[in-house]
């Protein structure tokens, strides 16, 4: 007795071109999902993540602070850090980010589209469960502390160098 076997052809590979971008699906599932998604309660006003988009000579770094201390940091050329925020030294720069947070909220503008910032702009995402508000600027204009959001800036700088992915050392380490 033969027995047939019917199999499916075989699949081509995907192309690189044709693979999912991890960077844009974790970029825009911070930017997206509800805070009861990624296990947080908070009141409809209050802040739950803080998302900040920084240039990179090689793309973008994306920054996402979580107000239960959760932190990662994704970049758009590849790789990145996950769930950072169990280090200490991570967690209580992520704390101060999201401080400044809350008060930069006051001049945040709402927004419901969150496109990538050309190159030299930084762009800081506030999100409440009733919304999103962002922040732009030059990334010039917050350096020289020309901005009201220099010190939202400042503080996302220490928390990518706590990461350890910036070139300057952190000033909690000093």
């Amino acid at each position: 007795m033969l027995l047939a076997l019917a199999c499916a052809p075989r699949q081509p590979k995907p192309s690189v071109d044709e693979k999912p971008d991890l960077y844009r699906t974790l970029r825009t599932a911070a930017l997206t999902r509800a805070p009861k998604d990624v296990g947080i309660s908070v009141a409809p006003g209050k802040l739950f993540v803080v998302v900040v988009d920084l240039p990179r000579p090689t793309g973008t770094a994306t920054l996402v602070t979580y107000a239960d201390g959760s932190t990662s940091l994704y970049l758009s050329a590849g790789g990145g850090v996950i769930g950072a925020g169990g280090r200490k030294t991570v967690r209580t720069a992520a704390n101060k980010l999201f401080t400044s947070a809350v008060r930069a909220k006051s001049f945040a503008t709402s927004t419901t589209s969150f496109p990538l910032p050309p190159p030299g702009e930084v762009t800081f995402y506030l999100r409440t469960p009733s919304g999103t508000s962002a922040i732009r600027a030059s990334e010039a204009e917050l350096a020289n502390q020309t901005h009201p959001a220099a010190a939202l800036y400042e503080e996302a700088k220490s928390v990518v160098a706590e990461l350890g992915l910036d070139e300057a050392p952190a000033r909690a380490r000093r």
